[in-house]
């Protein structure tokens, strides 16, 4: 009877042991935190580093980056020497302000700027 016990008390320590899994992904926190589309932020002027630490813009799925030789920065093999906050982002597409879904494409072109706003 003492090991039934004994054997029942660690089984429902065990169970009530078990961490529950609610975690979620960045995504998944991006879909449910926006109503989407939502109005494209104005990132002209600012460092690749601020906006992409910014809530909503780290949200965006499909974005390039395009440095003046050609390659994007955002996957950035290349100039990688180069900190990402250096790069500012001189202009972008779709225009701020136009409503945008999450996985749509944001073209950005970038200029080297050691001083850009927000590092």
């Amino acid at each position: 009877m003492k090991i039934e016990f004994i054997a029942a008390a660690m089984m429902a320590t065990t169970i009530w042991c078990v961490p529950v899994s609610n975690a979620i992904t960045a995504e998944e926190a991006c879909r449910t935190t926006y109503n989407w589309p939502i109005p494209m932020p104005a990132l002209t002027g600012w460092s690749m580093e601020y906006t992409m630490t910014d809530s909503t813009t780290s949200c965006f799925t499909n974005i390039s980056a395009i440095a003046p030789d050609g390659h994007d920065v955002m996957n950035d093999t290349i100039k990688a020497p180069i900190p990402f906050g250096w790069w500012k982002i001189a202009t972008q597409s779709p225009p701020a302000g136009t409503k945008v879904q999450m996985d749509q494409q944001i073209k950005l072109t970038v200029v080297e700027d050691q001083n850009a706003p927000g590092q």
